[in-house]
């Protein structure tokens, strides 16, 4: 697969789309930046949840996933890997 459709994937996905559609695994680097941003969007959630209702939860649910979604396709874009085709 290219990284331009593993960028789709991921962006769409995130890493169990990326497992299912593509059987790609992350690197170890994004692996560990994948459990701190879940985390972080679980954070945002239960603040906003419990500061400002649910709306704002949504909020920042939406916030956390796609800030998430760039950076995983910034990293299957232009990261070195050995398992991935270039875009060209």
């Amino acid at each position: 697969m290219t990284r331009g459709r593993l960028a789709l994937v991921g962006f769409l996905g995130h890493a169990p789309g990326l497992w299912i559609f593509a059987r790609h695994k992350l690197d170890p680097v994004t692996a560990r930046l994948n459990v701190a941003a879940a985390l972080a969007t679980v954070v945002a959630v239960v603040v906003a949840l419990v500061c400002e209702g649910g709306f704002a939860a949504f909020l920042a649910w939406l916030g956390g996933h796609f800030a998430w979604s760039a950076v995983l396709t910034w990293r299957l874009i232009y990261s070195p890997s050995p398992n991935v085709k270039s875009t060209s």
